[in-house]
């Protein structure tokens, strides 16, 4: 691993990190100042998952390439490392009434989903035949 894509992983997972504390905290607000807990979460959840995707997008062009596994574990450690996630509450699936764990669990998987769409669709390695969508 060349340092500008190390770079580029530390990078991404500080920006994921802060940023989406950053969206959480304002969301919030905006949701407290509204009266609207529905609009604060539609909000929250739109606003990470924007900076999610364009993140990724961003670093893995920087750090020109890597291993999809790489960025998907950038994201996935991000999304353990943010202060909401322990709370469950980084998304939208706690708000549909889902117990803690489960929807920690299905946050984590709407996460990591887009986080691997994201690096398939950037990564110039990773092509069609990645072996991923395949059932054999």
């Amino acid at each position: 691993m060349n340092v500008q894509r190390w770079a580029a992983g530390v990078g991404a997972f500080l920006v994921l990190v802060i940023g989406t504390g950053v969206c959480v905290v304002a969301a919030g607000a905006l949701a407290g100042v509204t009266g609207s807990a529905p609009f604060g979460v539609v909000l929250k959840s739109v606003l990470v998952l924007v900076l999610l995707v364009s993140t990724l997008g961003s670093f893995i062009r920087w750090g020109h390439g890597g291993s999809l596994a790489l960025w998907l574990g950038v994201a996935l450690l991000a999304y353990v490392a943010t202060p909401s996630s322990w709370a469950a509450s980084t998304l939208f699936t706690r708000a549909l009434g889902a117990p803690p764990m489960l929807a920690w669990v299905a946050d984590a998987v709407v996460w990591v989903l887009l986080a691997w769409h994201t690096a398939r669709r950037v990564l110039p390695e990773a092509g069609r035949d990645d072996g991923l969508h395949r059932l054999h």
